[in-house]
This record gives C-alpha cells, structure tokens and sequence, in this order.
C-alpha cells in the first residue's frame, strides 16, 4: 500500500469461506471499490478543490470457496456480508494510511498546504514586523518547531479536518443559501478559526489571527486563493504560532 497527499493506492484482496455466485463476488467487488473511495475521500484526498471520488486505486482480488452450490442468499450477495467487508477495508486503509502519512500529510490533506509552505507564509508574515536580533534560521526552526507541535495535538488535527470537510461541503451546494467560493452571510468559517486561536493560544492567538487576515487582504500573504474555511484556518494557525514565536523572543529573549 502506497499513500501520498493525492491519491491512495492499495491492493486488496477479499476471501470469503463460503461458495458465492459471481453475482455475490461481484457485489462484494462493489463494496469493496466503494469502501476504498470512500477512504480516500475522508483522508483528504483532493481533486483541486473538491474530493476525490477516484481518490484511491489499486487491484482487488474476490475470492470464495469453490465446492458447493451458492445458495439465492449468496448468489445475491448478504448486506451483512458485504457491510463487514466494506467497514473492515475502509477502517484498515483509514487507519494505516493515517500512520504513512503523517502528521504533515495530514496537514497538507486538510489545508491544501505542506509544512514548508505554511512555515514560508509565516514568515512572510514575521518579516512585517521583525524582532529586532532575532535571526531568520532562528524564527524559522521556531515556527517548524511550533507547527509540529501543534500536529501532535489530536484536537487540532479535527480542527482541520472539519475546516477541510466544511469547504467541501460548501463548493458541492450542499448547504442551501451559501453559493459561491466565500458566499455573503458565510461567518462559520471565522467562528471555527476563532476557536482554533482561542484553544491554542488564547485571546493573543486570537488577535494575531486578526493581524495575519489584514497581511493577507493587503496583499503581503497569498493563502486567500484557499476555500473559505481552510483560508481563515489558515490564518488561526499562523497567528498562534507567530503568537508563540513573539512571546518565546521577546518575553524569554530566545535569540
């Protein structure tokens, strides 16, 4: 099994102990095919902006004992069968996929972004208001370094998996009245960014995030080209870790 940012790719094979007819084989095949997209969907598996149905691929292998006569149960296939099979392939791909790709695949799953990429905007950032003597290569570990730590905290992690899963369900039309890339009346997207700041660093989490949305509307940061959700994600996780940085150098004097 293989998994990167974009697609998942798996063999799977599926051995039942009784006889099927190819009917019921080709049945388990479906869900088989369906537990797979559907795991790779949830996993952030993106085609541009919106999930990737064909997300996952790989072989499937069907097999089933060959003596004895299928029963009309088995010729058709039991949903109860083929529920087992589907949740069985759907948790080992989710939960092993998980482990390959990291804390940064998960990260860039979510927001669209690689580590390096949200450690560039947050420097872009620091450089509109430097600490005096603090060294780039300094500020530059320090922000890796927090974003990391973050990773680890299975509470953001959720945090950005449901400003990903919002943004898809915002761009599909599924939520009725809300139409466009960053709709009028949309203000979800800033209260699950607000939270985000408050829970990582409090009230100056939350005023740096502010401070992060005015770099970006003058130009200076370019993670507006983000869905709505992910961008003001974007923007609560930049202004905590930057929040952190300034206390650590001017508070600790950490350069």
């Amino acid at each position: 099994m293989e998994a990167s940012t974009k697609t998942l790719r798996a063999d799977v094979a599926v051995i039942v102990g009784e006889a099927l007819a190819e009917s019921g084989m080709l049945s388990l095949l479906r869900a088989a095919a369906e537990a797979m997209a559907l795991a790779a969907a949830d996993l952030g598996s993106r085609c541009r902006l919106h999930r990737a149905s064909s997300g996952a691929t790989g072989e499937i292998a069907i097999g089933s004992r060959l003596q004895g006569r299928a029963s009309p149960r088995q010729a058709r296939g039991s949903g109860e069968l083929e529920d087992r099979v589907s949740y069985t392939i759907y948790r080992g791909l989710v939960k092993s996929t998980a482990r390959m790709l990291g804390d940064e695949g998960i990260l860039e799953n979510s927001l669209g972004l690689s580590l390096s990429e949200l450690v560039s905007l947050a420097l872009e950032a620091y450089e509109a208001s430097p600490v005096p003597g603090a060294s780039r290569s300094r500020v530059e570990s320090m922000v890796r370094d927090a974003v990391r730590k973050l990773l680890r905290d299975p509470n953001i992690k959720l945090l950005l998996m449901t400003a990903r899963d919002s943004d898809f369900r915002l761009l599909s039309g599924l939520v009725e009245g809300l139409t466009g890339r960053d709709p009028k009346g949309l203000v979800a997207d800033e209260l699950l960014a607000l939270a985000a700041s408050l829970y990582i660093t409090g009230f100056k989490g939350l005023l740096a995030a502010y401070w992060v949305e005015r770099l970006k509307e003058s130009g200076i940061l370019s993670h507006g080209r983000l869905p709505p959700f992910q961008d003001d994600m974007v923007s609560a996780v930049l202004g905590s870790v930057l929040s952190m940085v300034y206390e650590e150098l001017i508070g600790g004097r950490g350069w």
